[in-house]
């Protein structure tokens, strides 16, 4: 199963995203995605295996994925963040 992570704040570049991804991709101007309301962003970050929450805070990502996305939400609600 891969994870994707879209950028918030920046495009993906050394340093923007957890090491260990499988791809990447930047998005020149920032685009939207289906299912993702009012938003855009600068690209996107792919993986084997799903990042643990504070990993999506620390580097600012979304998570694709809406189950995953809800659960990393309720952790930011759990921890002040």
């Amino acid at each position: 199963m891969k994870y994707t992570y879209f950028f918030i704040n920046r495009p993906p570049f050394i340093g923007t995203h957890p090491d260990g991804s499988i791809a990447s991709e930047v998005w020149q101007p920032k685009q939207s995605v289906a299912g993702i309301p009012d938003r855009t962003f600068h690209g996107s970050v792919t993986y084997t295996e799903p990042l643990l929450p504070e990993r999506i805070w620390k580097f600012e990502l979304h998570p694709a994925d809406k189950q995953e996305y809800l659960d990393y939400f309720e952790w930011r609600e759990d921890n002040n963040r």
